[in-house]
């Protein structure tokens, strides 16, 4: 979708409509909640690993421990158990 300059617009839809409706190359579909949680959980596994390895200081506790608080309380993110798939990163 182009706006007047051009230019291409951005549309903000469900999950399942981006899944359903305008999933392909056309629309170059972005799910900004899944590449949030990508993110979170990339830092999550880094801070975690370091931790565990010997490396850490409070900024990676925190970061660790904040990220993971993050999501306690939230529901599925587009299908996504995500204190499940975190918490089993940061298990042993």
């Amino acid at each position: 979708m182009n706006g007047l300059d051009g230019e291409k617009m951005t549309e903000v839809v469900s999950w399942e409509d981006l899944n359903e409706s305008y999933n392909s190359d056309e629309f170059s579909p972005v799910d900004g909640k899944t590449v949030r949680i990508a993110d979170h959980l990339s830092a999550l596994i880094e801070a975690d690993s370091s931790i565990k390895y010997g490396i850490t200081s409070r900024h990676l506790i925190n970061g660790r421990d904040s990220t993971l608080k993050l999501y306690l309380s939230k529901p599925p993110v587009n299908g996504i158990n995500v204190v499940e798939l975190f918490f089993s990163v940061t298990e042993n």
